[in-house]
């Protein structure tokens, strides 16, 4: 089965000589394996410096850039900067997701997997990613105790790591209806004064027997 890595980055925060592009250039530089390709979602919505884009589509097959909707840029204008960023980062995932299963983006099955930039993935973890592709599961960390408040989050108490997590192609239908009531409920959190992340809002809307636990991923 091959292999998709998507990274989600906001490049209006990404510049040759900062941190975050970095560690994106690093997770990029791991990723080299044999049946596999690497792509890019850009949330930031501004558009992408030309010297930052011809660089990164030397090492990536395409750079998947999210438009602010009308919606989401009312939505934004009354949120702080920190809750702007994961509200772009969950509906520019909604929206590739959504688009990739529309226009079969990947024909054959094939395992995605969501990378943080500045995760590296080494031969032995791609191996272990490798022999536990599962057709119905997604795949994540074990979940541990949650970071925010259980007042802010509406009781959610655990969370799961979105350093590293994934699915198989053959779910994406799954996928899109989770991370779209992910994206409701995060606006909603937001609008009533609380606080959530992808990671909370993830464990709210997954059954956990619809997940394949992997000790060895990154936390």
């Amino acid at each position: 089965m091959n292999t998709a890595f998507i990274i989600p980055c906001d490049f209006s925060l990404y510049h040759p000589h900062n941190q975050h592009y970095q560690a994106c250039r690093e997770t990029i530089s791991t990723l080299k394996y044999p049946a596999s390709g690497i792509g890019i979602v850009e949330y930031g919505g501004s558009p992408i410096e030309p010297s930052i884009q011809e660089s990164l589509l030397e090492d990536v097959s395409f750079i998947a850039a999210y438009q602010h909707d009308e919606k989401i840029k009312a939505q934004i204008q009354q949120l702080p900067e920190k809750q702007v960023n994961t509200l772009c980062q969950i509906a520019a995932l909604t929206w590739f997701f959504s688009l990739s299963e529309a226009q079969k983006i990947f024909p054959q099955p094939t395992q995605v997997m969501v990378v943080t930039p500045g995760v590296q993935i080494n031969s032995d973890l791609f191996s272990q990613l490798s022999s536990q592709q599962q057709e119905d599961k997604f795949i994540f960390a074990p979940p541990t105790k949650a970071t925010l408040r259980h007042e802010d989050t509406g009781g959610v108490l655990m969370q799961l790591s979105t350093t590293l997590w994934g699915f198989n192609s053959q779910q994406l239908p799954t996928v899109t209806q989770v991370l779209n009531k992910a994206l409701h409920y995060t606006y909603q959190r937001f609008l009533q004064n609380g606080d959530i992340d992808l990671g909370h809002a993830l464990f709210q809307f997954i059954d956990s027997s619809d997940i394949f636990f992997i000790n060895q991923l990154p936390k």
